[in-house]
């Protein structure tokens, strides 16, 4: 995975500066979201490259990141103090780590923990952990967002290695009061398949009132 993100930079080579090659950080953000917007939001991208930054050094869209040290930030496994909840005595072999895009380890379960779990349920030991109600929280691995709720853990865990998920913490959405639902579609998709129940069920009555409208529902749209 690290290396064909590095592939897909190389594949603009105007854009790297040499002998180093760095990149413009509002290069690198073209160049991430094309592979995956939503994934390398602009705040992800942001945090990704806060190590690269000096302390006294505020980013623009000219400020120079080291691309390869940066790509490989994103998959390296950072060691990290055991959070609260942890394999238990039961679960002898570690089976998946969640971290935050720092590389801070929030959750560790182990092989007993993740049998029968799905994204649903993994999201939930997450949420209990950091207490995150107010926001919605989005799993990735190897640079999939795991939006299906009910897809089980297990079959992604690969044999003999704990499965690195990475998580992004997003602003629940919200809808503006001036604009019409039809234009806030992407808004509505991500309250229906956030964590927070009454988000969902607020998104969920939004589209069936669209849909149950008498005069040309927009069902294409939807």
């Amino acid at each position: 995975q690290c290396q064909q993100i590095l592939k897909k930079f190389r594949q603009y080579p105007a854009l790297l500066r040499p002998p180093d090659e760095t990149i413009q950080l509002r290069h690198l953000r073209l160049v991430l979201q094309r592979t995956s917007r939503d994934v390398f939001t602009d705040r992800a991208i942001d945090a990704l490259c806060m190590p690269f930054l000096e302390a006294s050094e505020k980013a623009d869209g000219a400020t120079p990141i080291p691309l390869e040290p940066f790509v490989r930030s994103i998959f390296a496994a950072r060691p990290a103090s055991a959070p609260n909840s942890v394999a238990g005595a039961d679960d002898d072999v570690e089976a998946v780590r969640v971290r935050k895009l720092t590389g801070e380890l929030v959750l560790s379960l182990g092989a007993q923990s993740v049998k029968g779990m799905d994204v649903r349920g993994l999201k939930q030991e997450v949420m209990r952990e950091l207490q995150a109600a107010k926001f919605d929280l989005k799993l990735i691995v190897n640079g999939r967002p795991l939006n299906d709720l009910a897809e089980l853990i297990e079959p992604l865990i690969s044999k003999g290695e704990a499965l690195e998920v990475m998580l992004l913490l997003q602003d629940l959405p919200v809808l503006d009061e001036d604009l019409d639902h039809l234009e806030q579609l992407d808004a509505l998709t991500r309250m229906i398949n956030c964590h927070v129940t009454d988000k969902q069920l607020e998104g969920l009555v939004i589209f069936r009132r669209l849909l149950s409208s008498e005069r040309n529902p927009p069902i294409e749209q939807v």
